[in-house]
């Protein structure tokens, strides 16, 4: 993550930190990503790993899903352990996803969509983690996740390679436009501009 960027994020997240009703709803978001993040691997896994030739990538999208299914069990700990009862999804993740998935097609596309989409919770995970305002309950449960979504990252990337990466980008900046992390590229008459070409913006609040 660039420099201006994690200040950025940093930003976000302290004021979210300051805004207990905010934090709790972001933390509810987490734990339902974190459901919707096993249900899609297996997805993955079922729709592109047919046929013995696919048995690798087979195994590595379900190691993926269960530990994402972890994940939401320790986030869930955590909403427990707070006293959040309400666990409804927002649904401010699918902004992100209805422009992501469609891009789907393959085995090398599912990889790299999960590349992006896990390296862009790993990059924000690390911020909350060096963040020393971060309560020590919320700071134990991504040290204990951040390795997984590394790992998660790293051979999610090696699985997609440069096609998958390289077929799926547009539709991630699209995601990120969606989300309110990027602002969509404008004309020089100032109308937006058609198709994914985006710049980064100053703010992460809409998270």
């Amino acid at each position: 993550m660039q420099s201006s960027m994690v200040d950025k994020t940093r930003t976000w997240w302290l004021a979210v930190l300051k805004d207990e009703a905010r934090l709790n709803a972001w933390l509810v978001r987490l734990y339902n990503n974190e459901k919707d993040a096993y249900e899609r691997f297996l997805d993955f896994a079922r729709r592109f790993c047919k046929g013995r030739q696919n048995k690798e990538a087979w195994y590595l999208f379900h190691f993926i899903a269960e530990q994402e299914r972890r994940h939401a069990h320790m986030v869930l700990d955590l909403l427990i352990s707070r006293g959040i009862v309400q666990r409804n999804n927002s649904g401010n993740s699918e902004r992100y996803w209805s422009k992501v998935l469609p891009c789907v097609q393959c085995l090398q596309t599912a990889a790299g969509v999960g590349a992006l989409a896990e390296g862009l919770s790993l990059e924000r995970m690390r911020v909350i983690i060096s963040c020393k305002e971060t309560p020590g309950t919320i700071r134990k449960m991504f040290l204990e996740i951040e390795p997984d979504e590394s790992v998660h990252a790293r051979t999610l990337a090696d699985l997609a390679k440069k096609h998958g990466i390289r077929k799926v980008i547009d539709c991630h900046s699209e995601g990120l436009i969606a989300l309110g992390l990027k602002l969509a590229a404008t004309a020089t008459n100032g109308k937006p501009r058609k198709g994914p070409k985006s710049r980064s913006i100053t703010t992460t609040s809409s998270k």
